[in-house]
């Protein structure tokens, strides 16, 4: 059985920073679009979701096809606050704890 979060297999052998940003691209859909009441289709919808993800690496001076731990982190600060103007704190709270298990197992 595996332990995925965000479709990261928490037990591979490595985990990559590419892998932690597409687990982070999944954690945003599913925070923020997956749910959402728009007419937009599901590939609409992630499509969206990509744009802000790769505006909040921009943002912070990260490089979203690049990404290292320092760039994810810096990212994560910028989707937070964004969030923060649709999501409840303690939803934005428990992503980012989530994802921050994803990015601690980045070599």
């Amino acid at each position: 059985m595996t332990n995925l979060l965000y479709g990261v297999d928490l037990d591979a052998e490595e985990i990559t920073p590419l892998m932690v940003r597409d687990g982070m691209l999944q954690c945003f859909y599913e925070a923020y679009c997956m749910h959402s009441k728009d007419q937009k289709t599901e590939e609409e919808r992630r499509a969206y979701c990509r744009e802000i993800v790769e505006r909040a690496f921009e943002e912070s001076g990260g490089d979203f096809e690049k990404p290292t731990k320092g760039s994810i982190l810096n990212a994560m600060k910028k989707l937070m606050e964004f969030s923060r103007d649709f999501e409840d704190p303690v939803a934005v709270q428990c992503h980012a704890s989530e994802m921050l298990k994803l990015v601690g197992k980045i070599d």
